[in-house]
């Protein structure tokens, strides 16, 4: 009897440490970012010259397509030197996109330069596949 619950306990213990860790959730919001949405994002492209927008997602992503004028930033790069070096000063609007709504890489990258003190920070929450539901300009790298 003793064998078996032995045998059941490391089997339970080894059950549980095959299963996946949970994944960070994707928020709805960022308390301190405007969330926007890609036709808001569109326009404020045109209103404000000075907006940077930054693709949080990895080259092969990117390789099948980007917002024109965005530079690349991949989760691996997310910190204060490429922050300043792509963006610039702390007033200057910044905007963060990646996959969709269940991408993680932007999130982290909005947080990040919120804690690094910029101060008009943009979040595309539906990412790269809501700017394509409006069929807007996608560049290509190849």
């Amino acid at each position: 009897m003793i064998k078996h619950l032995k045998e059941f306990i490391v089997a339970g213990i080894f059950l549980l440490a095959s299963l996946p860790l949970m994944a960070d959730e994707v928020p709805e919001t960022i308390p301190g970012a405007t969330l926007v949405t890609a036709e808001y994002l569109k326009s404020l492209d045109l209103e404000l010259s000075s907006l940077v927008v930054i693709d949080n997602r990895d080259q092969f992503a990117r390789d099948q397509g980007y917002i024109p004028e965005s530079v690349s930033m991949s989760e691996a790069e997310i910190n204060a030197a490429t922050m300043q070096k792509l963006i610039g000063p702390k007033d200057t609007p910044v905007a963060f996109y990646c996959d969709d709504f269940t991408c993680m890489s932007s999130v982290y990258a909005v947080r990040f330069a919120l804690k690094e003190g910029y101060q008009q920070v943009y979040w595309l929450r539906g990412g790269i596949a809501e700017w394509r539901q409006f069929r807007f300009p996608i560049s290509n790298v190849k």
